[in-house]
């Protein structure tokens, strides 16, 4: 109980810090919102000039630009007259309510934007853990089955250079083999779910869905596979030279029966203890790349949009929720491993 509130009590310092620090670089980065805008209103004149349109000859305010008073008219709306320490002292104390205000291009509450998106990047991440776990075990197995064999070597050297291949690669190697007009156009190329989606039957549906995900999962499993796998090989081979191992070979147990019956539960303890990293990663920030490359309208790609947009609101409170969500995942399975292994105790 003691670790369990001491582990509690470190999150409110280490969400303090974490604002504080992408707050003050926000501050100190060139271009807020309203210059983000203006560009891109100066940038669309420039094109339509460009085009042979006559703009300075039309009656409207956006030719001459933004007047003084309209931009402290919008500096006063979205608070930027304030003074800094004041805003994100405001910001700390709306986020300890848990409100996290209002987006400045979107016209809903930053939570209800979090809220709607949320469900889609948690199944992407859930089917991306199951395939990436489920893999890379099943192949660490497989390879430690047969240490120093022809196929062991052969599938290190894949392994090896699927790891390399940076993500943002994979991804649009996939879309190219499998979903473009060049090879074999199998899966579609953006999206999760198809036109007709709500007219299809349950089972339809998750059919649907699936073949929707199969390229981004893919792209974002396959080269976390590869650390999963060698971290299995390299656990069983270390369990193997246990004594109590030594001695069941005595009594005529096969290996293969030994690693499957006896080995393989002790082995998976270090990689149970990467899974929360796995799941901090693939759920709340690694697959942020792949939900815009796959058109996944997620938190990823919302995120995406509002930094681009310097949408501060939504910025900081998916940056908030992000935290907040990353650290209870690391308590409970901090909490998890210990129940496992009793001999692991973290409040030493």
């Amino acid at each position: 109980m003691h670790y369990l509130a001491k582990r509690i009590l470190l999150i409110i310092p280490t969400l303090f810090v974490i604002l504080l620090i992408n707050f003050a670089i926000v501050q100190i980065a060139p271009g807020g919102p309203l210059e983000q805008q203006l560009a891109k209103i100066q940038a669309e004149q420039q094109a339509l000039s460009a085009q042979g349109f006559q703009l300075a000859t039309i009656n409207y305010q956006g030719a001459s630009g933004l007047s003084p008073e309209m931009l402290a008219e919008l500096n006063t709306r979205f608070g930027f007259d304030l003074p800094v320490v004041e805003r994100f002292w405001l910001m700390l104390s709306q986020f300890a309510r848990f409100d996290l205000g209002q987006s400045f291009f979107q016209g809903q509450a930053v939570l209800d934007l979090i809220t709607q998106k949320l469900p889609i990047t948690l199944l992407f991440g859930a089917l991306s853990l199951i395939v990436m776990y489920g893999m890379g075990v099943w192949l660490g197995v497989h390879k430690a089955r047969r240490h120093g064999s022809l196929t062991d070597t052969l599938t290190t050297l894949l392994l090896a250079a699927l790891h390399a291949l940076p993500v943002f690669m994979l991804a649009l190697l996939l879309l190219v083999l499998f979903a473009g007009n060049e090879f074999w156009r199998i899966f579609p190329m953006q999206g999760i779910m198809s036109a007709n989606f709500y007219e299809l039957s349950l089972f339809n549906k998750i059919k649907d869905l699936l073949w929707h995900l199969t390229l981004p999962v893919l792209a974002s499993s396959v080269g976390t596979i590869a650390g999963i796998a060698y971290l299995t090989k390299f656990s069983i081979l270390s369990q193997v030279q246990s004594p109590y191992v030594f001695a069941m070979q005595a009594q005529g147990i096969s290996r293969s029966r030994l690693i499957y019956s006896q080995v393989l539960k002790n082995a998976l303890l270090p990689v149970a203890a990467n899974l929360p990293m796995a799941v901090i990663g693939v759920l709340f920030s690694g697959n942020f790349l792949i939900e815009v490359i796959f058109g996944i309208d997620g938190l990823g790609r919302l995120a995406f949009d509002a930094v681009m947009q310097r949408d501060y609101p939504l910025m900081f409170g998916i940056l908030y929720v992000f935290t907040l969500l990353g650290m209870v995942v690391q308590l409970v399975f901090d909490l998890l491993y210990q129940w496992l292994d009793p001999r692991v105790d973290f409040g030493r």
